[in-house]
Protein backbone atom coordinates (compact mmCIF):
# COMPACT_ATOMS: atom_id res chain seq x y z
CA UNK A 1 0.00 0.00 0.00
CA UNK A 2 1.20 3.52 -1.00
CA UNK A 3 1.94 5.32 1.87
CA UNK A 4 -0.41 8.63 2.00
CA UNK A 5 2.02 11.36 0.83
CA UNK A 6 2.29 9.80 -2.53
CA UNK A 7 -1.33 9.52 -2.70
CA UNK A 8 -1.83 13.22 -2.05
CA UNK A 9 0.64 13.47 -4.66
CA UNK A 10 -1.20 10.98 -7.50
CA UNK A 11 -4.13 12.74 -6.62
CA UNK A 12 -2.49 16.65 -7.81
CA UNK A 13 -0.99 14.95 -10.42
CA UNK A 14 -4.34 13.69 -12.06
CA UNK A 15 -5.88 17.31 -10.99
CA UNK A 16 -3.23 18.47 -13.09
CA UNK A 17 -3.98 16.22 -15.81
CA UNK A 18 -7.81 17.23 -15.84
CA UNK A 19 -7.33 20.68 -15.39
CA UNK A 20 -4.08 21.99 -15.97
CA UNK A 21 -1.15 23.10 -14.33
CA UNK A 22 -2.91 23.63 -10.80
CA UNK A 23 -0.74 27.17 -10.78
CA UNK A 24 -2.15 28.38 -14.20
CA UNK A 25 -5.45 27.29 -13.54
CA UNK A 26 -5.81 27.91 -10.18
CA UNK A 27 -9.44 29.69 -11.40
CA UNK A 28 -11.18 26.99 -12.90
CA UNK A 29 -9.56 24.41 -9.73
CA UNK A 30 -10.95 26.55 -7.56
CA UNK A 31 -14.47 26.30 -8.78
CA UNK A 32 -13.98 22.49 -8.37
CA UNK A 33 -12.09 21.64 -5.28
CA UNK A 34 -11.49 23.28 -1.89
CA UNK A 35 -7.85 22.17 0.39
CA UNK A 36 -8.26 21.47 3.73
CA UNK A 37 -5.61 23.10 6.12
CA UNK A 38 -4.06 20.30 8.32
CA UNK A 39 -5.81 19.62 11.37
CA UNK A 40 -3.28 18.26 14.31
CA UNK A 41 -4.52 15.07 14.08
CA UNK A 42 -5.09 14.49 10.28
CA UNK A 43 -2.14 13.27 8.04
CA UNK A 44 -2.36 15.22 4.41
CA UNK A 45 -4.55 17.83 3.44
CA UNK A 46 -7.62 16.77 2.12
CA UNK A 47 -9.49 17.65 -1.18
CA UNK A 48 -12.82 16.91 -1.64
CA UNK A 49 -15.74 18.71 -4.31
CA UNK A 50 -18.19 21.10 -3.43
CA UNK A 51 -21.59 19.17 -2.33
CA UNK A 52 -24.98 20.35 -1.86
CA UNK A 53 -24.38 19.80 1.97
CA UNK A 54 -22.36 21.43 4.90
CA UNK A 55 -19.10 19.46 4.89
CA UNK A 56 -16.02 18.75 7.55
CA UNK A 57 -13.03 16.76 6.65
CA UNK A 58 -10.99 17.18 10.53
CA UNK A 59 -10.84 13.42 11.75
CA UNK A 60 -10.97 14.42 15.33
CA UNK A 61 -14.55 16.61 14.48
CA UNK A 62 -17.60 14.60 14.67
CA UNK A 63 -21.30 15.77 13.47
CA UNK A 64 -25.06 14.83 15.30
CA UNK A 65 -26.56 14.21 13.09
CA UNK A 66 -23.54 12.63 11.22
CA UNK A 67 -22.16 14.19 7.54
CA UNK A 68 -23.58 11.09 5.98
CA UNK A 69 -27.11 12.05 6.98
CA UNK A 70 -26.49 15.48 5.56
CA UNK A 71 -25.97 13.93 2.20
CA UNK A 72 -29.02 12.19 2.65
CA UNK A 73 -31.26 15.40 3.49
CA UNK A 74 -32.86 17.29 0.84
CA UNK A 75 -32.93 21.15 1.60
CA UNK A 76 -36.45 21.73 3.51
CA UNK A 77 -34.87 19.16 5.92
CA UNK A 78 -31.43 21.28 6.13
CA UNK A 79 -33.41 23.94 7.47
CA UNK A 80 -34.78 22.28 10.30
CA UNK A 81 -31.79 19.96 11.86
CA UNK A 82 -32.93 19.12 15.38
CA UNK A 83 -30.17 19.73 18.31
CA UNK A 84 -27.14 20.04 15.98
CA UNK A 85 -23.77 19.38 17.90
CA UNK A 86 -20.47 19.54 17.05
CA UNK A 87 -17.78 17.88 18.65
CA UNK A 88 -14.01 17.45 18.71
CA UNK A 89 -12.65 14.43 20.34
CA UNK A 90 -11.42 14.79 24.31
CA UNK A 91 -11.75 18.40 23.92
CA UNK A 92 -15.29 19.25 23.87
CA UNK A 93 -18.77 20.03 21.77
CA UNK A 94 -21.10 23.07 20.91
CA UNK A 95 -24.44 22.18 20.94
CA UNK A 96 -27.30 23.76 19.54
CA UNK A 97 -30.81 22.87 20.94
CA UNK A 98 -33.77 23.53 18.96
CA UNK A 99 -33.58 23.96 15.15
CA UNK A 100 -30.71 24.78 13.24
CA UNK A 101 -30.93 25.98 9.56
CA UNK A 102 -27.87 24.22 7.50
CA UNK A 103 -29.42 24.19 4.24
CA UNK A 104 -26.19 26.72 3.24
CA UNK A 105 -24.39 24.47 1.22
CA UNK A 106 -21.38 26.64 1.37
CA UNK A 107 -21.13 25.84 5.16
CA UNK A 108 -17.79 24.05 6.05
CA UNK A 109 -17.58 23.56 9.63
CA UNK A 110 -13.37 23.36 8.84
CA UNK A 111 -13.51 26.88 8.38
CA UNK A 112 -16.23 28.39 11.02
CA UNK A 113 -15.89 26.23 13.68
CA UNK A 114 -12.87 25.78 16.11
CA UNK A 115 -13.07 23.51 19.31
CA UNK A 116 -9.77 23.97 21.41
CA UNK A 117 -8.85 23.27 24.98
CA UNK A 118 -10.75 26.69 26.77
CA UNK A 119 -11.42 28.47 23.93
CA UNK A 120 -14.17 27.76 21.18
CA UNK A 121 -14.83 30.03 18.44
CA UNK A 122 -17.41 30.21 15.58
CA UNK A 123 -17.23 32.38 12.27
CA UNK A 124 -13.26 33.97 12.57
CA UNK A 125 -13.90 35.53 9.55
CA UNK A 126 -16.42 38.26 10.56
CA UNK A 127 -17.45 38.84 6.59
CA UNK A 128 -18.71 35.57 6.09
CA UNK A 129 -20.51 35.72 9.84
CA UNK A 130 -24.61 35.58 8.80
CA UNK A 131 -27.02 37.45 10.80
CA UNK A 132 -27.85 36.70 14.26
CA UNK A 133 -29.84 33.48 14.88
CA UNK A 134 -28.81 32.35 11.40
CA UNK A 135 -27.04 29.66 10.74
CA UNK A 136 -24.48 28.68 13.73
CA UNK A 137 -24.67 32.54 14.82
CA UNK A 138 -27.24 31.40 17.33
CA UNK A 139 -27.17 30.88 21.27
CA UNK A 140 -25.39 27.39 21.61
CA UNK A 141 -24.23 25.04 24.58
CA UNK A 142 -20.40 24.96 25.06
CA UNK A 143 -18.89 22.02 26.95
CA UNK A 144 -15.08 21.98 27.05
Amino acid sequence: MRDESEQYISLVDEIEKSYGSTSSSSKSLENFYYTIPLSPLSIKPRTYEKKKFPVSTRIDYFTEPSIKSFQKMNKKQLERVVNFKITRKDVGFIYFEGETDLSNWKLNFDEIISIEDKFVETYPNDQRKPKTNEELNRKAIVHL
